[in-house]
């Protein structure tokens, strides 16, 4: 098959419910191999069709938008011949997460940093650009074999984020045990909502289970700490089971809100989730600085930092003071050598100096200028 006469389709990749997705080359940029996406959906009745062409549509379009980053796959050619609609994009070599998964075994803590730390920032740069992904998978994230970076693919169900705001019920997408459930049951997509999805896709690369099988929808809530301790015998860091904890919160308004507030927390040096939780109970910005860390707001205040700076001094000078050996009263002075200079009698008396003031009294006078100081 022959598109446009330069695209050449080699072999088939897959099939879903929209159409099907082949290997091909570009013939004129020297048989550089790139991905065809065939529209042909299954599917029946006209307002079903409509839908489907509207969402293949959109990816198009997406991809026309976000191609520009490196970890998005480019949009080449999208294209209507013999009654179908064709979309051409850039061709990734690698596996996706789930099949290294499936290869290498479970990830490791090590690895899902590793891996947030990679998607995070694409996330970030498609919701700046009021995208939101609503698929994200392990199928979805490949891990490109020529520098070993994530790619994030499969933009058919994206979504503007000003079609969400004008509050019509939106189309009802994503894939069951990944997407939040605002997806469901409103068709709404927020970028919390991709937030969910990928802390979703966490849970099944560390425990090889699907995120459905690890919810208590008794109980409501999840059960994967106690899966990996009973299963795996792995424990996770406090600081990784707090970001879990509020990526999958079912409450839009619980989850982290941006991609940069899971950086924030996933790459805090002292991690300390007491000023997320008193945000989270509407208290007041002040008093969230006065309540988190006292002890460092202590030294911003001047009068702090001066009275240590004085009993700092103090204690130098006592410490002076006790160095200096004791004046004994027995001890007497050696005698002087007589004078030989017979004038020496007849002139005026030598001045004496002052003695020095003793070290008590210049104790006792700092002490009196540092107790007003607290």
């Amino acid at each position: 098959m022959l598109l446009r006469g330069r695209y050449r389709a080699a072999q088939p990749l897959g099939q879903g419910g929209f159409g099907r997705t082949y290997l091909a080359f570009d013939e004129d940029r020297l048989n550089t191999r790139c991905v065809i996406k065939q529209f042909s959906p299954q599917i029946q009745g006209t307002k079903s069709l409509e839908k489907a062409v509207r969402l293949f549509n959109q990816e198009a379009v997406r991809l026309d938008e976000l191609g520009e980053h490196s970890q998005i796959p480019t949009l080449l050619a999208y294209f209507e011949q013999d009654g179908y609609l064709y979309l051409v994009q850039q061709f990734i070599e690698g596996q996706s997460l789930l099949q290294e998964m499936r290869k290498q075994g479970a990830f490791n803590e090590r690895q899902i940093r590793d891996m947030l730390s990679d998607v995070l920032p694409v996330l970030r740069f498609i919701h700046r650009h009021q995208v939101i992904h609503r698929d994200i998978t392990p199928s979805n994230i490949l891990r490109r074999q020529a520098d070993d970076r994530l790619v994030l693919i499969d933009f058919g169900v994206a979504k503007q984020l000003s079609e969400e705001a004008s509050g019509e019920m939106g189309t009802r997408v994503g894939t069951e045990g990944y997407a939040p459930m605002e997806q469901f049951r409103g068709g709404r997509a927020f970028p919390a909502s991709d937030l969910y999805s990928l802390g979703a896709t966490c849970l099944h690369l560390m425990t090889q289970t699907r995120p459905d099988n690890l919810y208590d929808p008794l109980n409501g809530h999840w059960i994967w700490r106690e899966y990996l301790a009973e299963e795996k015998k792995i424990l996770v860091s406090d600081q990784l089971a707090h970001i879990f904890d509020h990526l999958l919160k079912d409450l839009v308004g619980e989850r982290y809100q941006s991609a940069d507030e899971v950086m924030r927390d996933l790459n805090a040096d002292s991690f300390c989730p007491l000023r997320r939780l008193l945000k989270r109970l509407c208290l007041p910005q002040p008093q969230i600085q006065q309540i988190h860390l006292p002890c460092l707001n202590r030294l911003h205040h001047p009068g702090f930092l001066l009275r240590r700076l004085f009993r700092l001094l103090l204690f130098l000078l006592d410490l002076q003071h006790l160095s200096r050996p004791p004046d004994h009263p027995l001890r007497r002075r050696s005698p002087s050598p007589p004078d030989r200079n017979p004038r020496s009698h007849h002139s005026q008396p030598l001045l004496r100096r002052p003695d020095p003031l003793p070290v008590d009294r210049s104790v006792a006078s700092i002490r009196s200028l540092i107790t007003p100081l607290g």
